[in-house]
């Protein structure tokens, strides 16, 4: 999933959790807070009722001026009275609009003269005041025994019934337009946050990314802007600086490469001369010969790398493990090409030389680092890109190849074995002699005609060469 899409599903999740938890604790709240002022407001009203109908007991006893008094504070609360009468009024007055108790939470209240508040539904509040007679009230009212009723006794209740509808209604209303702007206001938020977002992160974000794909690609110039968010401008440098690297090494390497095409150039028109004065009498159209021959070197800078110390070795033996470099074929060629000491030195030691570079650069090329032989002939070019490539790349890079050697003044043997696949040597030699100019056959064509003897292990990873004057060339 792109980091655009990312961003968006979690903004958008946020808010929509923020959205539901904050409707919910908004119109939660609100309801608790106006349920909570509509008790007061009817608990109050309660009060006033009681106060004024006891006033009004007290001063007329009329109940026409009671249900006025009544109807009177209906007028502005939402409210219905109804009258219990207790034991002592019923003895004394009788039951009128039966004005008895309905449950049992109205006679608990007679009988105890206890403030009594219950939530009979979600929208109804009854409250229960009690009428405790004071000094007053014996001289109208009398006991079960005919006696004015003494102060302190429960003679009645007034059972108020508030309908908390309408005020829950508005309560809701309120609740409703104030989650709508809230809920307005979050998603304008998240709609701010995803567009600052997509020019401050996701675009430049993306930009970098399709930079960084491009130069994978060989599209070494980018042209990003500069940004002002200090991260994504660091990453966005650093994309710079990594192109104009690459863009460097690029020129560098075509700088290299056209020098060792005009230096192959160069060599091969001296090689072609050379070729002849050692009697090999292959022409120009022998072009794998011509490059193995490319790599020799002339003899004094030979003296001068190696010096003169191997002329005076009777008899040596030791091995050597190489690295998969190509740059050390011609060194170590002219190495063990020093070792040998014979009547015809000049002629043999080439010989050797020439077919040990032949060997190492087959163990190495096509063994260690498994490139095509006909490669180099079709592209050159791939052919040393893709052979720099593989010296730094396993698993070809941690490959070896071992040299082992063993010589006297009359007799070299070097055994050259890589850490490759192997090949099918007797096909090979097959076709260096059916046709000697092709890419395998070449190769075989110049060792069976250096080498006094050649032998292959099983599976073709590992030749032997050696060479002794006095033998033919043969294969074993």
């Amino acid at each position: 999933m792109k980091l655009q899409w990312k961003l968006f599903f979690i903004v958008a999740l946020f808010i929509g959790i923020a959205i539901v938890a904050s409707n919910y604790v908004l119109a939660t709240s609100l309801r608790e807070k106006d349920l909570i002022e509509a008790k007061r407001v009817a608990r109050q009203t309660a009060a006033i009722m009681k106060s004024g109908i006891i006033n009004t007991m007290i001063g007329s006893g009329d109940h026409d001026k009671i249900s006025l008094v009544v109807e009177e504070m209906m007028r502005y609360n939402d409210f219905h009275l109804r009258m219990v009468r207790s034991k002592y009024v019923v003895k004394q007055h009788g039951i009128k609009r039966g004005e008895v108790p309905k449950d049992a939470l109205e006679e608990k209240a007679l009988k105890t003269g206890e403030i009594m508040e219950s939530q009979d539904s979600k929208n109804i509040l009854r409250i229960i005041y009690p009428f405790i007679t004071d000094e007053r009230c014996g001289a109208c009212h009398l006991g079960l025994d005919g006696n004015p009723l003494p102060a302190g006794v429960v003679n009645g209740l007034a059972v108020i019934t508030f309908d908390l509808s309408k005020m829950q209604n508005e309560s809701n209303t309120v609740a409703t337009r104030l989650m709508i702007s809230l809920s307005v206001m979050l998603i304008l938020s998240a709609t701010f946050i995803i567009l600052f977002s997509h020019g401050a992160v996701t675009k430049p974000v993306k930009q970098i990314a399709t930079a960084i794909i491009g130069l994978r690609e060989d599209k070494l110039y980018t042209d990003l802007p500069n940004y002002s968010t200090y991260e994504i401008k660091i990453m966005a440098e650093e994309v710079k600086t990594t192109a104009e690297m690459l863009r460097a090494r690029k020129k560098q390497g075509e700088i290299e490469i056209e020098t060792e095409r005009e230096r192959n150039l160069e060599i091969r028109k001296f090689v072609q001369a050379r070729a002849e004065s050692m009697g090999l009498g292959y022409d120009a159209g022998a072009g794998q010969v011509i490059d193995k021959l490319s790599n020799a070197i002339d003899e004094a800078k030979k003296a001068d790398m190696m010096g003169q110390v191997f002329k005076y070795v009777v008899h040596g033996e030791s091995s050597l493990e190489l690295p998969s470099d190509p740059s050390i074929i011609p060194a170590v060629s002219i190495y063990l090409g020093e070792l040998v000491e014979s009547s015809s030195e000049t002629v043999k030691k080439r010989s050797i030389e020439l077919a040990l570079d032949e060997a190492l650069s087959n163990a190495i090329y096509h063994g260690n680092l498994d490139i095509q032989s006909n490669l180099k002939e079709e592209d050159f070019d791939a052919f040393t890109s893709m052979a720099k490539e593989r010296t730094t790349k396993e698993p070809y890079a941690s490959r070896k190849v071992k040299v082992e050697y063993d010589f006297n003044r009359k007799r070299a043997r070097f055994t050259i074995k890589d850490e490759g696949h192997g090949f099918n040597w007797r096909s090979a030699m097959e076709n260096s002699q059916a046709d000697p100019f092709k890419s395998h056959g070449r190769g075989m064509m110049i060792l069976r005609a250096l080498a006094s003897e050649i032998a292959f292990n099983k599976e073709g990873n590992q030749i032997t060469l050696a060479f002794d004057m006095e033998n033919k060339n043969q294969v074993i």
